[in-house]
């Protein structure tokens, strides 16, 4: 689980086929693992944080 303080967390699905799709974004008011919390041991999507760069 993660509570991004800075930046925002982008949660993509994998669905058949290969195909990604964005399905959240998460800030600084939000926290990332919402799966662990209802009982499972690994998400179903992968989670990106993105944060802004230099330049």
């Amino acid at each position: 689980m993660y509570f991004p303080e800075m930046g925002i967390a982008s949660v993509v699905a994998t669905m058949t086929g290969g195909r990604q799709s964005e399905v959240g974004i998460i800030g600084h008011d939000g926290m990332t693992g919402v799966a662990v919390i209802l009982g499972q041991d690994k998400s179903p999507n992968e989670t990106y944080i993105q944060v802004a760069g230099n330049g």
